[in-house]
């Protein structure tokens, strides 16, 4: 690849793949290393010309990752969502209060809480603060049954920390 036109490879999709260039035309792609071990027969390489885009999609759709990992089995992320206001004797208010409730993914929360805390450097402690806890749980009631305790927070960091070592490692 030439200088003028080097890629930033800081996304996290690219430990997923290689930067391709197509020789005659000089446009840049994105290779899938799964799909190509694979030995998938549908295309597998996306143009970065214009974003990360088509990647991204890819990552989410046929290998249910993103950012964060693997995606909750089954159904998108989606945001919490305050469940007063519901009438639960209309069956179809029941209906999509049983589907708000099922959307809440617990450890999904878990690891945006901990990606929050470690990428901001936010301290430990506070999780421990009721106004925290309080607003958390405004958002959302099923919250309060999976805030977890600054030494928690501390286990968890020294826990990925020790998973993801090596690849660190690795990479320098």
């Amino acid at each position: 690849m030439t200088d003028s036109k080097r890629l930033s490879l800081s996304g996290w999709w690219w430990k997923e793949g290689v930067p391709i260039e197509q020789g005659d035309t000089g446009k840049r792609y994105f290779l899938c290393r799964r799909c190509h071990t694979a030995r998938c027969p549908t295309a597998h390489h996306y143009s970065v010309e214009g974003g990360s885009g088509a990647v991204l999609r890819h990552f989410r759709k046929v290998h249910g990752l993103d950012e964060m990992g693997e995606l909750p089995a089954g159904r998108k992320r989606r945001r919490p969502i305050e469940l007063e206001g519901f009438d639960v004797r209309d069956p179809r208010e029941q209906e999509l209060l049983h589907q708000l409730i099922d959307a809440f993914d617990t450890r999904y929360f878990q690891r945006l809480l901990l990606r929050w805390i470690v990428y901001d450097n936010v301290a430990f402690h506070k999780v421990d603060s009721p106004r925290f806890r309080d607003l958390l749980t405004y958002t959302n009631s099923r919250v309060k049954d999976c805030l977890p305790s600054a030494t928690t927070i501390r286990e968890w960091v020294i826990k990925a920390y020790s998973h993801h070592k090596e690849t660190v490692i690795d990479e320098l």
